[in-house]
């Protein structure tokens, strides 16, 4: 079995998409690849890095890939690419990755309180014609979206 885990500085990344790498653990947790977060360093819209990303997770066929939080947009493009995905509380990938998982099977379960930034979707414009709607963050990081890239 493999497993993906999103990781800054061999912690669990907080979230997903921000993580600097992804770590590809088998069955024993050992690590047998790793892979630069395409996402960080793209160029123009998030949404087409974040849809490479997935594409590339596609390719590399994980069994199961684990989270500490994603956003509900990424979350849907996981779940339609059917990739397992499971959010953990663990902070380190040298706990048991196996232990307290929960099956993230909806992307209203990825809904991350206390932030504010805007996401744009459909046809109305913005980033790769998307329209805007707000959400609400409160955290101490930075958020940099031109547009999710979900269609929903």
């Amino acid at each position: 079995m493999i497993t993906v885990v999103p990781v800054d500085e061999n912690k669990i990344s907080d979230h997903f998409s921000k993580a600097e790498e992804f770590v590809f653990l088998n069955e024993k947790g050992e690590q047998v690849k790793r892979m630069a977060n395409p996402v960080l360093n793209a160029e123009g819209c998030p949404g087409r890095a974040k849809r490479f990303l997935v594409e590339l997770l596609t390719v590399a066929n994980p069994d199961r890939i684990v989270v500490r939080d994603l956003g509900g947009c990424m979350l849907r493009k996981l779940l339609a690419a059917d990739f397992k995905v499971y959010k953990t509380n663990a902070r380190s990938l040298f706990e048991d990755l196996n232990e307290n998982l929960f099956p993230m099977t909806d992307p209203e379960q990825a809904h991350t309180p206390g932030h504010k930034h805007k996401h744009e979707h459909g046809k109305e414009g913005g980033c790769c014609g998307k329209h805007k709607h707000d959400h609400e963050h409160h955290g101490k990081h930075q958020h940099r979206h031109g547009g999710c890239g979900c269609h929903h």
